[in-house]
Parts: C-alpha cells; structure tokens; sequence
C-alpha cells in the first residue's frame, strides 16, 4: 500500500494517496514509513496545512527526534576499521636501477 501511495505521489494524484496511505495507518497504527509518506502527500499537496500539522505531530510522537539513531548499534570508528599490518608486506616492490 505505502509503494502504491509513493506511486500516487509522483502522479499528484494527493487524494488516491491518502486513503491507501490511510489504510495501511488503519492496518498498523504505530506503523511510521506510512506515516511519514503521509505527512510529505499533506505538504506537498498545500491544501490542509492543519491536518499536515496534526500528521507531522502524530509522527512525531511515535518517533522523536533522535530516537532511531539511539536504537541502532555504534558505528566503530574509522581507525578500527583499517586492518592491523600482519607482518608480511603484501606489496611487491618493484626493483630499482
């Protein structure tokens, strides 16, 4: 449903969107890509600023601000991520003359 309703979106079709964006709302409440999609047909359709507040706040409530990134695991830092030297160079160095 939520693809469909993307599909909706690129053709402007705003009112198609919402109600299968509103069905998979229906079918999962705490759902957020619907959501979110939904929020983005109220904007950019500029016809119901109030309802485009009220989808933003109801998103928001779900998830705040910050709260995936909490969620997902740390990412190591850059300088673990190179491998340590083994001994051996794996470089064949080319004879000089």
């Amino acid at each position: 449903m939520v693809l469909r309703a993307r599909g909706q979106l690129a053709r402007k079709d705003f009112g198609r969107a919402r109600e299968l964006l509103a069905a998979a709302i229906a079918r999962d409440p705490r759902a957020i890509k619907p959501r979110m999609i939904l929020t983005h047909a109220l904007l950019q359709e500029n016809k119901d600023p109030a309802a485009a507040e009220r989808a933003l706040r109801e998103l928001l409530e779900l998830e705040p601000p910050g709260a995936a990134a909490k969620t997902r695991p740390t990412a190591r830092p850059a300088s673990e991520n190179i491998s340590k030297p083994s001994g051996k160079s794996r470089v064949r160095r080319l004879p000089t003359s």
